[in-house]
């Protein structure tokens, strides 16, 4: 796009199929982009949409993500095709730009012909003083050099003159070899062997007459402005760049449908029914009217988290161990008759409101900064920035409970007596800023463990370190170091996560896996089915070197993937159909057998009939959106969680419809716990 044709002329710039640019305008507001507020000093874009963007973001935002069809960033709203008056719009300005550039280019040629002229007076009267004392000494060079002018200060012209005629521009190559050797001779005479001018008088001819010497110079000729200093410094003429930050904030605003049990309120419907619906038991996927404007969704095992396109964080869920950081003390919860029927609407009642309506936590300790991505894990929630930083709150839990979300605050548990003291130091009520992590570029999460990756292919751990799932062994010293974030991995370029065991990929696209491996969920055969199983580092898993994986996610015995071609594949536990195909046809050196029956899937193998290009993983089920922008999910299917309206487990991947999301494009899926969260982009 020639972004260049009208800047520095006019400060208005149109963009094709849009509304002209505001000029230096008085509209108030932040950019959505680089989200800083307004100038009046600084050029504005007003798409068709009526959204304001810096004019040097937008074309920033345009060039990087390649979009020829000009969308908004901020509603995706692509451009209507030109009305006449937006043609004649742009072609008066068009016409204005071609008529300002003549004008520049008629400009330049007066002064470059002022100065020229200039030049020729005052060779013509020193031609003339010379010739009326005498004929010149051989050594005055009769050429003249044209004078330097702003339209081209590279130009040189070089020349003879004879007989007070204007320089030839087009002169022949002997004569201008002849003139650099006389003005190199000139040159050398008036220097001594340091190269420093000779303190001599000046030259003279035999008449008397001074000898006039006129030659090009690295210095450009002197204007009529005013003379700078040796001490002054230019002004720097330069844009200021406007960086981009590290994480921009999803945009895209998704319809969100959720299945499953609810008994807790995880899946956000509140706590009374709805258009003749309860908020529990929710077999198939429903439409969350309570979750508006969303356009991230972390999902955790009892609870989730959200961000809007305003910039909101939503929580909703269970709320035990502070992870939703926010007061749900429900004081006002009624008293259930013990006679009432069990349909009755007490029965919805006994949801906690302030748990099951998503609500937005408090931002403040943001400051400035935006959100960019969202995850929750089982009693724990983290938001990372769009400068890189990570903040969290909740806590992390361990073999024997709860270990605490800071190592100050589970070091100062672990020597208090009183429990209700102890749970205070091991729960992080409000967010915090994670210490340790700067430029980061995504989150992954465990049940009680968390990996991030930084700008720079670096991986950091931190958590329960008790499965090694954190892949690497904290230190003693200081207690409860694992709690702290330490970087273990480099050059890598994605990782995941499952209940007790982690993923990464390398710049290389070799996987690399580590934490629980007792049904060989890693997808490392060398310990697979044993009890307690552990690989205490990253180790390759070379069962997967001739894929090129895509995404990965994993369950607590189970683990998926997709490739970047769109195939599924499969390992880890198969008691509850987890592997959703036929086991009989396989190897039997593919799997482990438990009671004589297919128990361990150690080798990742492709499930045949599906392509997809996001995957998830449950407890026990699995989930996946095809190329097509549906949903498919088998496996464990207790409390609705595959949303098919079924209890009973499903052995094969089938696709997830209902009134609800037939002929939805879905783009994004979730398993927590007992429950899925699906969605797709809006409805306008």
């Amino acid at each position: 796009m020639p972004w260049n044709i009208f800047q520095g002329i006019f400060p208005i710039h149109p963009i094709p199929n849009h509304r002209p640019f505001l000029g230096h305008g008085s509209y108030t507001g932040s950019c959505v982009i680089c989200g800083h507020k307004y100038s009046i000093a600084e050029k504005l874009a007003r798409l068709h949409c009526d959204h304001y963007f810096h004019f040097s973001c937008i074309r920033k935002y345009w060039d990087s993500a390649g979009d020829l069809s000009y969308a908004c960033p901020s509603c995706k709203k692509k451009p209507s095709p030109q009305s006449d008056k937006a043609t004649e719009t742009e072609k008066e300005l068009s016409n204005l730009a071609a008529n300002a550039k003549r004008t520049v280019e008629e400009a330049a040629k007066r002064d470059f012909t002022r100065t020229v002229g200039f030049g020729e007076v005052a060779r013509c009267r020193f031609e003339t003083d010379l010739k009326s004392q005498g004929p010149p000494d051989q050594s005055i060079d009769r050429s003249t050099n044209m004078a330097r002018t702003k339209a081209s200060r590279d130009t040189k012209l070089q020349g003879k003159v004879k007989d007070n005629q204007p320089v030839q521009s087009h002169a022949r190559e002997e004569e201008k070899a002849a003139l650099r050797s006389q003005r190199s001779s000139i040159v050398d005479r008036n220097m001594d062997k340091d190269g420093a001018k000779k303190a001599t008088d000046e030259p003279r001819n035999d008449t008397g007459v001074k000898k006039v010497s006129v030659f090009l110079t690295s210095e450009p000729a002197p204007t009529k402005k005013r003379a700078r200093g040796d001490d002054e410094v230019l002004p720097d003429t330069k844009k200021a760049k406007v960086d981009l930050p590290l994480n921009p904030p999803p945009m895209e605003r998704l319809d969100v449908y959720v299945c499953g049990s609810g008994d807790s309120g995880e899946l956000g419907l509140g706590a009374k029914p709805f258009d003749g619906k309860k908020p529990l038991g929710v077999q198939r996927p429903r439409y969350n009217h309570l979750l508006k404007g969303i356009t991230q969704i972390g999902v955790g095992g009892m609870h989730c988290i959200a961000l809007t396109d305003d910039q909101k964080v939503l929580t909703w869920g269970v709320n035990d161990d502070g992870a939703l950081a926010r007061n749900t003390t429900w004081e006002s919860a009624p008293t259930k008759d013990a006679d009432a029927d069990s349909n009755s609407v007490e029965e919805e009642m006994d949801l906690n409101p302030l748990e099951s309506t998503p609500t937005a936590i408090s931002t403040a300790f943001l400051g400035t900064k935006r959100a960019a991505q969202v995850v929750a894990s089982d009693s724990a929630s983290f938001i990372l920035t769009d400068d890189g930083m990570v903040y969290g709150w909740g806590t992390f839990r361990g073999n024997e409970g709860l270990i605490g979300f800071t190592s100050q605050g589970a070091a100062q548990a672990a020597v208090t007596k009183d429990d209700d003291s102890k749970k205070k130091y091991q729960i992080q009520l409000e967010p915090i800023l994670i210490p340790g992590l700067k430029n980061i570029k995504s989150l992954a999460r465990g049940s009680n463990h968390v990996l991030a990756l930084d700008n720079k292919g670096n991986v950091f751990s931190w958590g329960s370190w008790q499965q090694c799932q954190i892949g690497r062994r904290p230190p003693v010293r200081p207690p409860f170091s694992g709690l702290i974030p330490a970087p273990f991995m480099k050059k890598i370029k994605y990782i995941a996560a499952g209940t007790y065991h982690s993923f990464a990929i390398d710049t290389h696209d070799r996987v690399w896996a580590w934490g629980l491996n007792n049904f060989g969920q890693t997808g490392i055969t060398s310990n697979a089915g044993q009890d307690g199983a552990i690989i205490n580092v990253p180790t390759q898993v070379k069962s997967l070197s001739n894929y090129k994986i895509k995404q990965i996610k994993g369950g607590v015995h189970h683990t998926i993937a997709c490739t970047e071609d769109g195939q599924v594949l499969i390992w880890g536990r198969c008691h509850d159909d987890q592997a959703g195909m036929d086991l009989s046809t396989l190897p039997q050196d593919d799997m482990i057998f438990s009671q004589g029956k297919p128990g361990i899937l150690t080798k990742p193998t492709v499930v045949p009939g599906i392509s997809a290009t996001v995957v998830a993983a449950g407890i026990d089920n699995s989930m996946v959106v095809s190329k097509e922008g549906t949903v498919y999910a088998w496996g464990f299917s207790a409390s609705f969680r595959t949303g098919l309206g079924t209890v009973n487990s499903v052995t094969r991947p089938t696709l997830v419809e209902n009134s609800a999301v037939k002929g939805k494009r879905m783009t994004f899926v979730g398993c927590g716990g007992q429950f899925g969260v699906l969605a797709g982009p809006e409805n306008r």
